[in-house]
């Protein structure tokens, strides 16, 4: 992607927008830093690893999805 950073939408590979590293790191911007310990205290997902995860999927999107 840092390939195609550029201030203009692109389409020779994939469909992107302007400055597409700009628009990858967006999801990373605000995301908790508080964890949430389970009920019984058993290791699961909280809420930063979910927020952390869905953020990944919206980053590679702007490859991969960028259309829809």
């Amino acid at each position: 992607m840092a390939e195609l950073d550029y201030p203009e939408p692109a389409d020779f590979l994939e469909p992107m927008p302007a400055w597409p590293v700009k628009e990858a790191v967006k999801p990373f911007v605000d995301i908790p830093v508080k964890t949430v310990k389970g009920s019984r205290g058993e290791a699961e997902l909280n809420e930063r690893e979910i927020t952390l995860l869905k953020a990944v999927q919206d980053s590679t999107s702007v490859y991969f999805n960028y259309t829809g």
